[in-house]
């Protein structure tokens, strides 16, 4: 078991004199936890301070306020969830929400493949309701596709590949995904989000003070995530796990908040359109995830071929009573390993019986 979780500074790479040995420093930690705490990444605290004084504003209004945003009223999976909307594995989460994306012009609705219905607008409360949300929010996206561009250039040069490799694969229409996040105190038994791996590319967590995150550990123990103060979790998600062939792991997460906690994620997600396809990597980075996080990894990897049967069709997410709305009745593969931890950041939703593993594409992290 690693004692701690890993930090990586941008400073240094930014500085590196042999960007090589700094990329493999990264590629070390996304090989083995595939968590890390990242630090110098330049984003002002004076910024970070007001986005999380306007995120706790937000969740403090009254619900019918919040309500005018409800994501059951967006045909494109964005807006306000209440305590208990969302199910992960059918077990309730205990956290209040509001969903965000990259905003593109939407595709008429009747739109195929179906999964291009997700791009669109999110739904915002009226400017006078909360003045400067909105725009933090947007500089909040800013500011952290900044930082999850960087990494990816790291990656890219850790794995042996161009410097703009990963970037180049994300397509004319990149969409990611913010979730504002507020935790109750997480009742006995229960999470505030239950164990699950990140479905999407790559996952930069900031929370604002008060721990409950944790990590599973190799040997099955959960480890607390406690960063230093101002640093940014980094975490890989299901997608940058197949697309390199089970080298970068996807680790099982959950959150337990004994006290209210406020946190908000950035999910960096590719456009729709984007192959899964395995990148060609280098000999030297073919290798297998770690059998010690419990992932074996399959024969064969399953046949998830672009990003939207990661991000539409994951059963494990789902509010108790959502509709379908993408027009599809058909899931992603799920892989050997998953033990029915598979999500995804720009998921549909539906709750339903685990189906089987092979893919029957749209055609989602």
């Amino acid at each position: 078991m690693l004692a701690v979780i890993p930090t990586f500074s941008l400073a240094e790479w930014r500085a590196a004199s042999d960007e090589q040995v700094v990329a493999d420093h990264l590629l070390a930690m996304c090989h083995g936890v595939g968590f890390f705490y990242l630090t110098d990444h330049g984003v002002p605290h004076a910024f970070l301070h007001d986005y999380f004084r306007q995120l706790e504003q937000f969740f403090a209004l009254p619900e019918a306020t919040k309500a005018q945003i409800d994501k059951r009223n967006s045909a494109h999976f964005r807006g306000w969830e209440r305590v208990g909307a969302e199910l992960t594995n059918n077990r309730v989460d205990h956290r209040e929400q509001l969903d965000v994306s990259t905003e593109h012009s939407p595709h008429p609705a009747d739109a195929e493949p179906a999964y291009l219905r997700l791009d669109g607008p999110n739904q915002w409360l009226p400017e006078h309701e909360l003045p400067g949300f909105h725009a933090a929010v947007d500089e909040f996206f800013a500011h952290m596709g900044a930082v999850a561009w960087e990494l990816m250039e790291v990656m890219s040069v850790g794995l042996g590949l161009p410097r703009h490799h990963l970037r180049e694969r994300f397509g004319e229409r990149p969409l990611s995904f913010v979730k504002l996040i507020s935790y109750p105190r997480t009742p006995p038994g229960e999470a505030g989000v239950n164990a699950h791996n990140d479905a999407g590319f790559l996952t930069l967590l900031l929370q604002h003070g008060v721990g409950g995150l944790q990590a599973l550990a190799p040997d099955g123990e959960w480890l607390d995530i406690d960063p230093p103060p101002g640093a940014i979790i980094v975490n890989i998600g299901e997608m940058l796990q197949a697309m390199t062939g089970n080298y970068f792991v996807a680790c099982t997460h959950r959150v337990i908040a004994t006290e209210p906690r406020f946190s908000s994620a950035y999910f960096h997600g590719p456009d729709l359109r984007t192959s899964l396809a395995p990148l060609a990597l280098p000999a030297r980075s073919r290798r297998p995830s770690p059998t010690a996080h419990g992932i074996d990894p399959p024969a064969s990897w399953p046949s998830v071929t672009n990003c939207s049967t990661a991000a539409t069709t994951s059963p494990a997410r789902a509010p108790p009573c959502s509709a379908n709305r993408c027009g599809t009745t058909t899931y992603a593969a799920t892989p050997t390993w998953s033990r029915s931890t598979t999500r995804a950041p720009h998921s549909p939703r539906r709750t339903s019986h685990r189906p089987p593993r092979s893919v029957a594409s749209a055609s989602n992290g």
